[in-house]
């Protein structure tokens, strides 16, 4: 059996009734809090409820809301202020959260003492244990002491065979070894108790806290603040006092070899640690610095994003997180709305800057919000640049009120107030007047206010687009545009490029879409569809009415547009002096003998195959249409169809 000991006695709950804490699983920061309680130097519980464990590379800071801890050699147990139990392991990064173990009130290794008295495993509940009052754990081996002084025990591989080891009434708390039980009444009078042994063996009086060092030994801490050895020899114990600490409450054993250390907390709340004979205070590590960590800087408008802290702890450990609502102040917290999981959406465009404050230490980032959809009726008159007022102030996280009687607009941007008046160059800041260029006025249905007042309520760098004829706003590094009533033309043009040409042109109709033959159109758009990047011809028929293409790829606009076989340039009828019995033909394709080429050429279009063969009084010519796997041929005879053959 091991004689040293890596973990000791399950303990009460330690409650700091000022201190608020978070659940197992929150992320509130965690300052140079006070130790409450240890399993060994490297694993702490501090007074805010976050638990430190592990050594080396491994290190981990669990922000949690525990209250007391238990462990062994490698695993551990903490209970929340809530009544809920978590495990862990040595070397594991997360923590387990144990749902039958709920409304626990004193953990043991694995097992938990419910307000009932009853005692549960994560498995379910252990029969045959009612009105518990103290439960003691060593590795695998557990004990319970009832109401009554019964004192159980049993092992983690057999929890349902218990064994009654004895009755001690006045017996307040036990303290396991292996099998080896101590105790104290309430008397505090500590003893050992042998289950051979009828009375149990009195160690000391005056014991405040005891824990076992090895198999026949324990290290006891007297109501006067001294510690003591206690060592088991012929059925007595001998005592021998530590002279260095006198002024303590509690008592840990902690080892990683054959030796052993003593951490002994003092009445002042710190803990103090023997190693090789040197007594050291144990020091929480401390945050030393606080960075923000943005997945990304800029955002558009309706957009959600997080903001992340990186913490820099004095031992070396490095913790990346999500910020919480409560640790963050916004410049401009009118621009910014919380969702769930500590993420945030943009409401408005700007610059906002903002602080984060953890334990102290404060960090600093900015977000720019930017907007993808323009403003429009931005105007430029008289050398003066307005801006749509009412649009304009609520993008950037402003509301407006309006008073019909005077025509005065108030607006609150962020802690800024500002009123404007209709017809009036006029704006009050805070107060503070300022003149501008020129007037608040109606243009057409929206009212307008020189832009220039932006520098003055938001640092807004303003500048006029000339090739797009708007407006562009820069606040820092967020940008929105306002368009004038000549963009959309000048997009359009851009997006028509050398289509643009074909606008205005009269065509006349030869072969499009079915539509009747030879009538005049005129073309007044060629409209881009944004979905698709196709264009939408738009005509003006010789009956007033307007007509529409299909969606049409570029190139086939142009083709259309430009080919004789879909429109013509020119009017037919004032072309060709015609009869109207051979008109009537030419517009429904019709082909019979006497037609002249230009005819058949005007009804039928340029055949695929000519062959042509001539004498000084006789000219032949053979024209071949092919289509759909069916062909035809024609024969002119000095010029006129003298005969017409179809397959």
């Amino acid at each position: 059996m091991r004689k040293w000991m890596v973990v000791l006695v399950a303990v009460f709950v330690w409650v700091v009734s000022t201190v608020e804490t978070a659940s197992a699983t929150d992320h509130s920061s965690t300052s140079s809090a006070k130790i409450v309680d240890v399993l060994n130097e490297n694993i702490m519980l501090l007074e805010d409820g976050s638990l430190w464990r592990g050594a080396g590379v491994l290190k981990y800071l669990d922000k949690t809301n525990f209250i007391s801890i238990v462990g062994d050699f490698d695993k551990g147990w903490g209970l929340t202020k809530d009544g809920e139990v978590f495990s862990w392991q040595d070397g594991n990064p997360h923590l387990t959260r144990r749902p039958a173990l709920q409304q626990i009130v004193q953990l043991g290794n694995g097992y938990g003492v419910k307000q009932d008295g009853t005692v549960w495993s994560r498995y379910g509940q252990i029969d045959g244990l009612r009105q518990i009052k103290w439960l003691s754990s060593y590795d695998q081996f557990h004990a319970a002491l009832d109401q009554e002084g019964t004192i159980y025990r049993w092992h983690s591989d057999t929890p349902y065979q218990l064994e009654k080891v004895g009755n001690v009434p006045t017996a307040s708390k036990i303290y396991l070894f292996e099998d080896q039980i101590a105790l104290i009444d309430r008397d505090k009078t500590a003893a050992y108790y042998d289950t051979a042994v009828a009375t149990p063996i009195t160690i000391a009086s005056g014991v405040k806290d005891l824990v076992w060092r090895d198999s026949n030994r324990l290290v006891l801490v007297k109501e006067d603040g001294t510690v003591w050895n206690a060592v088991l020899n012929n059925n007595e114990f001998v005592l021998t006092q530590d002279q260095r600490f006198t002024s303590s409450v509690r008592v840990v054993v902690s080892s990683t070899s054959d030796n052993y250390n003593l951490l002994v907390m003092q009445k002042d709340g710190t803990w103090l640690s023997s190693s090789n004979d040197k007594i050291t205070t144990m020091k929480a590590p401390t945050l030393t610095s606080v960075k923000v960590k943005l997945p990304k800087q800029k955002v558009k408008v309706g957009e959600s994003f997080s903001i992340k802290f990186e913490e820099q702890y004095s031992n070396g450990y490095k913790e990346e997180r999500f910020s919480q609502q409560h640790e963050l102040q916004f410049s401009m917290p009118q621009h910014v709305v919380q969702l769930k999981n500590n993420s945030f959406k943009a409401k408005a465009v700007g610059e906002i800057t903002f602080q984060g404050t953890v334990s102290g230490e404060k960090a600093e980032g900015k977000i720019w919000v930017t907007s993808d959809k323009p403003l429009q009726k931005a105007v430029q008159k008289d050398g003066v640049l307005y801006v749509p007022l009412k649009s304009l102030f609520e993008t950037i996280g402003g509301t407006l009120t309006f008073d019909s009687n005077v025509k005065k607009y108030h607006i609150q941007l962020g802690s800024k107030q500002i009123k404007l008046q209709v017809g009036s160059k006029v704006a009050w800041l805070d107060g503070q007047k300022i003149v501008m260029k020129g007037p608040v006025h109606a243009n057409g249905k929206t009212i307008v206010f020189p832009a220039e007042l932006l520098k003055h309520t938001s640092k807004a760098v303003i500048t006029w687009d000339k090739e797009y004829k708007r407006a562009v706003l820069n606040f820092g590094q967020a940008r929105m545009m306002v368009e004038s009533d000549e963009t959309a033309k000048v997009f359009k043009n851009e997006r028509l490029g050398t289509l643009v040409r074909f606008i205005g042109v009269t065509y006349w109709i030869n072969d499009f879409h079915g539509w009747e033959r030879f009538n005049k159109v005129t073309v007044t758009d060629i409209r881009p569809v944004q979905q698709t990047g196709d264009f939408i011809i738009v005509f003006k028929h010789a009956n007033g009415k307007t007509i529409h293409s299909v969606n049409l790829p570029e190139h086939l606009v142009e083709f259309a547009l430009t080919h004789e076989s879909i429109f013509l340039h020119y009017d037919p009828y004032k072309r060709y002096n015609w009869p109207k019995p051979i008109w009537d033909k030419v517009k429904k394709g019709i082909i019979s003998l006497g037609m002249t080429k230009e005819q058949v050429l005007l009804s039928w279009g340029t055949p695929q195959d000519t062959t042509y063969t001539s004498s000084p009084n006789l000219v032949l010519e053979l024209w071949t249409y092919r289509n759909e796997g069916k062909f035809s041929i024609i024969t002119f005879r000095n010029g006129t169809v003298s005969r017409l053959y179809q397959s």
